[in-house]
């Protein structure tokens, strides 16, 4: 059933930056919920919020362990250009398939509305969410203000980093195959990234531009909304969230552990947190009235 959606469309701007998604969509498709099958989930279907609040909870130690240098290698100043560069690729691909889940779901001229999707989750999470969890245009003002660097729309998918374009094709092939699939992609991309990054507290405390809006709601309210949209759809597609939520995962980790020197990095950026963190603890507190 899920193949069926393999023929969809790609949207235009997500094919300009993905010219072979068309040629290859298929493909990968039928790869997509091919591999991995240890990754099924057998426990009681308690709800998709909760199913993947179980998945999320699977990560590796050892990543994690990793993801807290990375945390502090991104607030090395020339690291953080180059993370920034990353972060908005991977986001700008994501987001424009998310809100493509939208605007499909939109009523047409005659009333109705067909979603990309089989059940539209991802096209209705992001319709109540996608503004305050939207992080584009953050990123792309923060590598502006801070870096004096412009948005790099023009950039061929050649020229990206090997997580970058596996991110992309993973979320382009996700939307040519079953667009509820990018449900996964979005709850680890922004609900798990802005709750365990720490991003926001590390650029309030160096005086740098956020990248996640402190409207986004918190952990336990997204998957709050993922439950409740979770109530009527298919086991298969149930199954497919949940581990396109795994691969989702290791996309995250790819992208913030794929440049090189993460220890001389984290060094460094530990540095210059800790330097902050001393002079905001020497400044003298306001008097109390």
């Amino acid at each position: 059933m899920l193949l069926r959606r393999a023929a969809r469309r790609a949207s235009p701007r997500v094919a300009a930056t993905s010219p072979r998604v068309g040629a290859t969509s298929t493909r990968v498709a039928r790869r997509l919920l091919s591999d991995d099958t240890s990754a099924l989930v057998s426990r009681k279907r308690d709800g998709l919020g909760m199913a993947l609040s179980w998945t999320l909870q699977g990560r590796s130690l050892s990543d994690e362990r990793r993801l807290r240098l990375s945390r502090f290698r991104a607030l090395a100043p020339g690291a953080r250009r180059s993370h920034l560069v990353s972060l908005y690729r991977a986001y700008d691909v994501l987001e424009t398939r998310l809100d493509a889940e939208v605007a499909d779901a939109a009523p047409d001229d005659d009333g109705l509305s067909e979603f990309s999707s089989l059940f539209g989750v991802a096209g209705a999470f992001w319709r109540e969410h996608g503004d305050a969890l939207r992080r584009t245009p953050l990123l792309a003002k923060a590598l502006e203000v801070d870096h004096g660097r412009e948005v790099p729309d023009d950039e061929p998918m050649a020229a990206w980093s090997p997580a970058e374009r596996q991110v992309a094709r993973r979320v382009n092939a996700s939307a040519t195959l079953n667009g509820d699939l990018l449900l996964g992609h979005a709850v680890v991309f922004h609900v798990l990234d802005a709750a365990l990054a720490g991003g926001a507290d590390d650029e309030r405390l160096l005086g740098l531009s956020p990248t996640s809006s402190a409207a986004a709601p918190s952990f336990e309210v997204s998957l709050a909304a993922v439950d409740a949209l979770g109530e009527d759809i298919d086991d298969d597609v149930y199954t497919a969230i949940t581990i396109e939520t795994t691969r989702a995962l290791r996309l995250r980790t790819a992208l913030h552990l794929e440049p090189k020197g993460l220890l001389r990095g984290a060094a460094l950026g530990g540095l210059r947190y800790a330097s902050a963190w001393v002079q905001q603890q020497a400044r003298p507190s306001a008097p109390e009235t």
